[in-house]
């Protein structure tokens, strides 16, 4: 598996988790207005950036994309650490 596959993979292992799952993401969605169709949008969302990650050559992750400042490896690791901040967040409000 290359490196920019593996990135793909733990994105959607971190997104596909349970805290993103059943009623406690339909009631997060409802108490921030959004409804369905939000979680409909995020879900297409995250697929296409799993999409884009998976279709990097490894040697294009040290690559800054145009105005960027950081290497798309960079920017991929932050959107795994995002999903998994986001999760905890999920997990913590599952309890209250």
């Amino acid at each position: 598996m290359s490196e920019a596959n593996r990135i793909a993979d733990l994105h959607r292992r971190a997104f596909d988790g349970d805290s993103w799952h059943g009623a406690a993401r339909l009631r997060c969605a409802r108490w921030r207005g959004r409804g369905a169709g939000a979680l409909a949008a995020l879900r297409e969302t995250h697929g296409e950036l799993n999409r884009a990650f998976a279709a990097l050559d490894d040697a294009e992750l040290e690559t800054v994309p145009p105005g960027g400042r950081r290497s798309y490896y960079g920017l991929a690791h932050g959107a795994v650490h995002q999903a998994l901040l986001h999760a905890g967040q999920i997990a913590i409000l599952k309890k209250g």
